[in-house]
């Protein structure tokens, strides 16, 4: 691994800042897949990694693991993976986003990126970062890094744990504030202050400024026109919002809609706050339950009657019998919560992945 290479660090909502901090010198993402789906997550110049690539050399890394008799965890593998992938392709920048978004987060191993950014704290992963917005602050401050400008959104509060673990650290901290039309306006605020730091302290080069900032993102309120078996046009909102206040910006910008929603999480999650949210919000509500360990196991829910289960929960056949018998015409249909239930909603919607690429 070259001892240069540079790096930019992102926690939270990133998707957005990954393409628009360095104009696709390098596109990184790792969505909460199972290791056989990682290939599809990661990018470069818009091409994914290969299949091949990662079969051989995850490989690699389980036998090097057993030999040293470390049980590393699902993204402490994907971190190694990434690191070694991004040397072979003699990449200059990376722009990368963290899992948890803080102190124990296996990115963390950058010890001095070029910049940090956190766009926005909430109530996620609280099992193991508290279960107060303080507590998870704190963690969240811990990429932060000596000497090293970092930049927080306008809902990374209380803002105090971040400005005394910048000073601590000696590093440039700015605050992105003001009012913002939705979560698309707020991250490219967030974008040009990240990017004014880039062009300012390093001497990036941006160009074609305002195009990227009209790149939008997969499964962000990304939206498709679906026709069903009786040939009427559905409209489809895919959206990983997973916890209450990702949900609550989605609903806000649906919310003269009538919504049928599908909506699956992870089991470390605050379930009853966002069933909360979307029943309030949505005309009705179905729950689906991912193929992996780390799901909610919806069986906890089986017999309330303000959530609707189809199937037991199966991804495919509770979106096929929504699109094609449950949606009417006036209503739409919103897809929400963790990444697991993506891939599976695209492939029984007949969704080609190359549908959402960044070109």
């Amino acid at each position: 691994m070259e001892k240069d290479l540079s790096h930019l660090k992102c926690a939270n909502q990133c998707n957005q800042l990954n393409h628009v901090v360095v104009l696709h010198h390098l596109i990184y993402q790792v969505l909460e897949k199972e290791l056989k789906y990682i290939y599809q997550q990661n990018e470069v110049d818009n091409q994914m990694i290969s299949e091949e690539y990662v079969q051989e050399h995850l490989n690699d890394f389980f036998n090097l693991a057993e030999r040293n008799n470390l049980e590393l965890t699902f993204f402490e593998y994907v971190t190694c993976l990434a690191l070694k992938y991004f040397n072979d392709m003699n990449l200059k920048y990376v722009s990368w986003e963290t899992g948890l978004g803080g102190r124990m987060d296996s990115t963390n191993i950058i010890s001095s990126p070029l910049i940090s950014i956190i766009t926005t704290i909430g109530y996620d992963h609280m099992h193991i970062l508290g279960n107060t917005l303080e507590l998870i602050a704190k963690e969240k401050a811990g990429i932060i890094k000596q000497n090293c400008p970092v930049v927080i959104g306008p809902k990374s509060k209380p803002y105090e744990i971040f400005i005394k673990e910048a000073q601590q650290k000696n590093a440039d901290l700015t605050i992105v504030q003001g009012e913002f039309q939705d979560f698309n306006d707020e991250n490219n605020a967030i974008v040009m202050a990240a990017s004014k730091i880039l062009m300012e302290k390093y001497q990036f080069k941006l160009n074609n400024f305002e195009e990227v900032l009209k790149i939008k993102q997969p499964c962000r309120l990304e939206q498709f026109n679906i026709q069903n078996d009786k040939g009427d046009n559905i409209k489809v909102y895919l959206d990983v919002g997973h916890n209450e206040q990702a949900i609550k910006s989605v609903l806000d910008l649906l919310k003269d809609q009538k919504i049928i929603c599908i909506y699956g999480a992870s089991n470390d999650k605050d379930i009853t706050s966002c069933l909360q949210l979307l029943k309030q919000n949505c005309h009705q509500v179905y729950m689906v339950q991912a193929k992996n360990n780390r799901a909610f196991q919806i069986k906890q829910l089986l017999g309330s009657n303000e959530i609707n289960i189809l199937y037991d929960g199966d991804i495919s056949k509770t979106t096929f019998e929504i699109v094609n018998k449950v949606c009417q015409n006036d209503q739409i249909i919103l897809v929400i919560g963790s990444f697991y239930i993506m891939d599976e909603v695209r492939m029984i919607l007949k969704i080609c992945q190359t549908q959402c690429d960044f070109k």
